[in-house]
Order: structure tokens, then C-alpha cells, then sequence
């Protein structure tokens, strides 16, 4: 699962790191972000660009956000397997969070690259209607099995996409279901987990 992330890093930097022409959007870096805030994503159109969206699918059948989808069966599900084909999109990040209980307190953690960095969660996007009927564009972040690292914290992990298949994952003319969740595995480098609520001891686990 992935109920909050981190990007506290401007416009600029992202737009270097997924090579970007420079855009005309606002947003300010953020240190933690909630479901339904509205946080720069990565879709393909004529050319990749940055689109600020809300963070949570609101089908019509329930009242909660569906700020997760699971990868093992995102093909299968009626809110999430069109999208999967048609609008794949990347959530950059530089960090998530998890909790993890601990001498029965609910204790929270930060996961960032060992490397330092921005990444890119894979997501999926489609539009919704708020309770005026007025349209919008929200994602979500899919998830897959734990690696060797996170299987510490928590059964589920966000999908971060390698780098040589970020360009493949966006576009819209691949199809292809078996390659597609052939990326949506758990991530193989090696990543920083900090205890925030301990002493902001760093922990880092080797693979």
C-alpha cells in the first residue's frame, strides 16, 4: 500500500530528471502529500509533460478515493483495466511512507532511495465528475509484492519503475498486458528506510 508520498523538489528538478520541456504549472515541493491533493503527473500525449492531477480514482460505486490498484490483477478490474491500457501515467517521488507497529504504537517510516533522488511510481489516470458534474483527472499509484526491504514494514510495496521502462510504461500505443506487468515488479535497488518516530535512527536493510 502507499497512502503518502513525498516529492520536496521544485518543478525544475523534476523536469530535468524524466527530460521535460520546462511547463507553466505551479506547485510547491511538499514534504508529505494526502489522497486527494493535486500533485504534478507524467503522461504521454503529443509529447510527455507534467499535468497536475488529484491523487484518488472516485468511481461512481463507492465513497472512498482508490488511491492504490493492485498490479497482480489491474487487467482484471472493471475501474482499472482500461486505464491500465490507455493511460498509464508516472507519479515522481523522491520518498513514501509507511507505518509499521511496534510495541503496539503505529510507528512511521520513511522510504527513500539509498542513491538519493526523484523515481517514478507507475499510476494509472481517467476522469471523474465532481458534485457539481464538473470533470477532473485523478491517478493512482499501483502496488505490488514487498521487496527483501519492505517485507519489514509492510505486505505491499508501490510500483517504482525502473528508469529503461519509464518510456514504454507511458506510451499508449503498447498494449501489450504480459510486457506491461512485466514492469510491475518490486524494486531491485536498494533503499534508505528511516524510523520517524524513533529517534530519526536511519535503517537501512541490504538486499
Amino acid at each position: 500500500m502507499c497512502g503518502r508520498f513525498l516529492l520536496t523538489v521544485d518543478l525544475a528538478e523534476i523536469v530535468k530528471r524524466f527530460g521535460l520541456r520546462p511547463v507553466n504549472i505551479v506547485f510547491e515541493p511538499k514534504a508529505e502529500i494526502f489522497p486527494s491533493e493535486s500533485v504534478p503527473i507524467l503522461i504521454e500525449g503529443e509529447e510527455k509533460k507534467l499535468q497536475l492531477m488529484k491523487w484518488g480514482f472516485k468511481p461512481a460505486f463507492t465513497d472512498k478515493l482508490l488511491i492504490n490498484a493492485r498490479s497482480e490483477t489491474v487487467d482484471e478490474k472493471p475501474t482499472f483495466k482500461t486505464p491500465f491500457l490507455t493511460k498509464r501515467c508516472i507519479i515522481p517521488a523522491n520518498g513514501f511512507f509507511e507505518w509499521k507497529k511496534i510495541n503496539n504504537e503505529n510507528v512511521k517510516h520513511k522510504i527513500t532511495l539509498k542513491s538519493g533522488g526523484i523515481f517514478g511510481f507507475a499510476g494509472l489516470y481517467n476522469t471523474f465528475r465532481d458534485k457539481y458534474n464538473n470533470p477532473y483527472e485523478a491517478f493512482t499509484i499501483l502496488t505490488t509484492a514487498p521487496n527483501e526491504q519492505m517485507k519489514n514494514l509492510h505486505h505491499r510495496m508501490p510500483v517504482i519503475l525502473e528508469k529503461s521502462a519509464e518510456k514504454l510504461w507511458l506510451d499508449p500505443k503498447l498494449q501489450d498486458i504480459g510486457l506491461l506487468k512485466g514492469f510491475l515488479k518490486p524494486f531491485h535497488e536498494e533503499l534508505s528506510i528511516e524510523s520517524l518516530d524513533a529517534g530519526d535512527v536511519q535503517l537501512t536493510f541490504p538486499l
